[in-house]
């Protein structure tokens, strides 16, 4: 009598694991061509929320400077490449300019701001890899076999659930995506040794490193979300000096009502000062299998694209 029970469990838990299973694969088998699914987009939209708000903490923070002007960087260090991002152009002249001549630019701002550039450069608009989920010699013979036995649509819908399966892993989640993270904020914090006061620096690098893996695992958590998808993303990081424009953009702090235009079109009284959070826009696309990348590189054929979380600026 027990081991029929115990049989019987064992059948209910392996037929309860197989539904789990096509649970996952059956909707990744029903995609349908040139649609955005809004549920996947949804949960982007969410998690960026979440994100703005984890990097709420740098606005106000104590022991921060701009870049002294006595202090050269190398073309290629983090920082200098994270201006960039953030200046553009401009970048030469920020670094020129006395103190006085910064007093337009919060330090807690720029932080902010270089911590968005951070989040599109090393997560959204690079390519991720884990050791879970590293291409190898095994997994690339599977592709095939199921490619020579089943269409392009059950190859495309395996490879998104087989990832998908491992992202929501325990041992992922709870170990992988935190340990990068880490690592993201401790490269960050690094970087922003010149814009930390000296006399405040091992206390304020302290809390900056461990404040700033809460925003990198946000990011990470949108970044497997947008892999294991066949649509198209793209990064809206507004250059500085451009005009605002309702449509694709979020005045922070929120008071972006004030003097604002509700019908998406440029508003030309209004700058973006600087970027401080990229915004994500989709584009219905037909990926065949997992893209490490995710995002646009500017060679895709697509049409126009949809905007799923506005871009953070701060106005002049």
């Amino acid at each position: 009598m027990r081991k029929a029970l115990e049989s019987k469990c064992t059948l209910i838990a392996n037929l309860t694991a197989q539904r789990r299973k096509q649970d996952i694969l059956k909707p990744f088998l029903a995609i349908d061509p040139g649609v955005i699914y809004p549920t996947e987009c949804l949960r982007i939209s969410n998690k960026h929320d979440e994100l703005r708000r984890s990097c709420g903490f740098i606005r106000g923070m104590d022991g921060l400077q701009h870049v002294p002007s006595y202090i050269i960087l190398e073309p290629t260090s983090d920082l200098m490449l994270l201006l960039n991002s953030v200046f553009g152009k401009s970048v030469k002249t920020y670094l020129a300019d006395p103190e006085t001549g910064k007093g337009n630019i919060i330090t807690s701002d720029l932080v902010r701001s270089l911590t968005g550039a951070a989040i599109s450069k090393w997560v959204f608009e690079k390519d991720l890899r884990f050791p879970d989920t590293a291409s190898t010699p095994l997994l690339e013979a599977y592709r095939s076999l199921i490619s020579s036995v089943c269409d392009q649509t059950v190859l495309r819908g395996v490879d998104f659930a087989a990832h998908l399966t491992v992202m929501k892993d325990k041992h992922f989640q709870e170990v992988d995506l935190p340990r990068y993270a880490k690592r993201l904020a401790t490269r960050l914090t690094a970087a922003l040794h010149p814009v930390i006061e000296e006399k405040k620096r091992p206390r304020v690098t302290k809390e900056l490193n461990e404040l700033l893996v809460r925003p990198f695992q946000l990011a990470l958590d949108i970044k497997c979300l947008v892999m294991v998808g066949k649509d198209l993303f793209e990064c809206v990081w507004p250059d500085r000096g451009t005009p605002f424009e309702e449509s694709c953009m979020v005045d922070e702090p929120a008071n972006w009502m004030r003097g604002g235009k509700e019908d998406g079109k440029l508003n030309w009284n209004r700058f973006v000062k600087l970027p401080s959070l990229p915004g994500l826009r989709v584009y219905a696309y037909e990926r065949q299998m997992v893209d490490y990348n995710g995002f646009r590189k500017g060679v895709e054929e697509v049409s126009q694209g949809t905007v799923v979380a506005k871009a953070l600026v701060y106005v002049m």
